[in-house]
Order: C-alpha cells, then structure tokens, then sequence
C-alpha cells in the first residue's frame, strides 16, 4: 500500500509539474507581448508604466527560471528510468539563480534608464492624471488580489513546514501546489493588467485585428470594409471607461420634426404675404 501510494504521489506531482511547464509556456509569450504593448503606449502614466513593465519582467524571469528548473527535473527522472546518467541539478540550479540575478540587474538598469527618458519628455495634465488614476485604480484591483493570494498561500506553506510535522512526500506535493498556484495567478496578473484598462484593452484588440488581418487573414471582406470606413470612431469623445462618449439619435424622427418646422415657417410665410 506505501509503494502504491507513492507511486500515486509520484504521478500527481509530474502532472501537476506538467501543468505548471504548460502554464509557464503560454505565460512567457504572454509577457513578451505584454512588455512591448506597454512600452510602446503613450497613454500610461510614468508610474504606472513603470509598474507594470516592472511586474512583467518579473514575470518573465520566474517563468524563464521556473521553466529551466522543471525541464532539468525532467530530464532527471527519464535518465533515472532509462540511463544511469542524471544531468546536474546544483550546475542547472547555479546556472538559473546567476543568469536571473544577471537579468535582473539588466533590467533594473533598462528600466531606470527609460524612467528618465520618459520623464524629461512627457507632461502630463490635472486633469489627465485624475482621470488615470482612476483607471489605474480599476486595473490593479485584481493584480493586488492576486499578489495577496501568491503571498497567503505561500505564508500557509511556510507556517506548516515550520509548525507542523509532516514527511516528505506530503511537502513535495505543497512544493507542488505552491508553484502551480504562483504560475496561474501570474498568468492572470498579465492578462488583467491589459483587460482591466479600457484604453488599453481596445488598443490590444486593434492590434490584433493587425495581426490577424496582415498575417493570418482570417477575416472575411466585411470586417475589412468595416474597419475601412470606421476611423472617426476613434476621435469621437469617449468617457473615463474608454467607452465612446456618443448621444444617439433616431435620424427619422430627427428628419420629420425639420420638415414640419419647415413647413410652418413656410405657412406662416403665405399667409403674411396674403394679408399684405
């Protein structure tokens, strides 16, 4: 019965291993797009952008890491199975803190750099920056949710390894349970930070649209005409949302009040020349 039990914990470890990798594959092409989206962007305030761009290179290097350090556990226990060879896992672990600190470095230095830059040529307004602030209120919402439930699980863990007597193939699975749930909640703090800004969330989805339309050609002509005879649309007004700012109006019904306007104004006219 240990054996098997064993060997079921084994099993749901790999799997779960399995989900995060997987996880951690979508979320780094995710987090390329999402730091070139955002450096790109005029829209954001310094700070903001410095956040995020910040956030998402984190997000980058843990999955980067995380992803080299699943793949060597890997690799281990198919050479285990099949060869006598392993593949050092202290080599590969000093090689992933060393080259992430090193990319750390880099980007703290990248960043500050573009702080500055952005900083001497960019003025922002009152009342600009009351309006994104706002925004940037609604858009952190659930990335300060989910950073408290990375750092709750993570508390929980550590208050059972140091508090509670446990073996060890019950810790390899909190192991487990802690990185499959940082690797998910950071996967959503990249998508929520694009979908929670209005602005920026119509923006991605217009790059999109050039992306389908120039590479994949997925669209049909309608879409295109559309597209073509719709610029207007984004200089209309548009609210603190993003969304347009527009009064609708029933044309017929505007049409027809004119016309009886008209047609009294005309009225009244006959009947002054009549009486002259």
């Amino acid at each position: 019965m240990s054996e098997n039990s064993t060997n079921f914990e084994q099993i749901f470890c790999n799997i779960i291993r399995s989900l995060e990798f997987l996880i951690h594959l979508i979320l780094l092409p995710i987090s390329f797009i999402f730091i070139f989206f955002i450096f790109r962007t005029s829209l954001l305030h310094l700070n903001l952008k410095f956040i995020l761009l910040w956030q998402c290179f984190c997000n980058l290097i843990y999955s980067f890491s995380r992803n080299i350090q699943t793949f060597i556990s890997f690799y281990n226990a198919y050479k285990q199975t099949y060869s006598e060879s392993i593949l050092n896992v202290t080599l590969g672990t000093l090689l992933t803190i060393y080259g992430t600190l090193i990319l750390g470095i880099i980007e703290i230095a990248l960043i500050g750099y573009i702080g500055t830059f952005l900083y001497l040529k960019h003025s922002l307004t009152e009342r600009y920056q009351l309006t994104e602030n706002i925004r940037t209120s609604r858009q952190l919402k659930p990335t300060f949710i989910l950073h408290f439930i990375n750092i709750f699980v993570s508390s929980l863990i550590t208050i059972l390894l140091n508090y509670i007597k446990i073996n060890n193939s019950f810790i390899d699975l909190l192991f487990v349970f802690v990185c499959i749930i940082t690797a998910f909640c950071n996967l959503l703090i990249e998508i929520t930070i694009i979908i929670f800004h209005p602005i920026l969330c119509s923006q991605f989805k217009q790059l999109l649209k050039k992306f389908n339309k120039k590479f994949l050609k997925i669209f049909s002509t309608k879409v295109g005409i559309f597209e073509a005879s719709s610029p207007s649309i984004k200089s209309l007004p548009k609210t603190i949302d993003g969304n347009i700012l527009i009064i609708k109006e029933n044309n017929e019904l505007t049409f027809n009040l004119r016309k009886n306007f008209f047609m009294r104004v005309q009225k009244i006219y006959y009947n002054f020349q009549y009486i002259k």
